[in-house]
């Protein structure tokens, strides 16, 4: 996203949930959550999941 200020309000937004306890995957303001969902609806693919799915399978690889 570029610099502007619909890039600030993003980031106050997401300063403000993290700052909450809220997760940006979950919290529906976010446009991050628009696009999640757009994916899930076209392709039927939940990029959550698979997200998930690494951390169980090679994050804890990392610690």
């Amino acid at each position: 996203m570029a610099d502007g200020e619909k890039q600030t309000a993003r980031d106050v937004s997401m300063r403000s949930n993290q700052s909450a306890g809220i997760d940006v995957m979950l919290a529906k303001e976010m446009d991050a959550q628009v696009i999640w969902d757009d994916f899930h609806r076209v392709f039927g693919y939940d990029p959550a999941d698979d997200a998930d799915e690494w951390w169980v399978s090679w994050g804890r690889f990392r610690d």
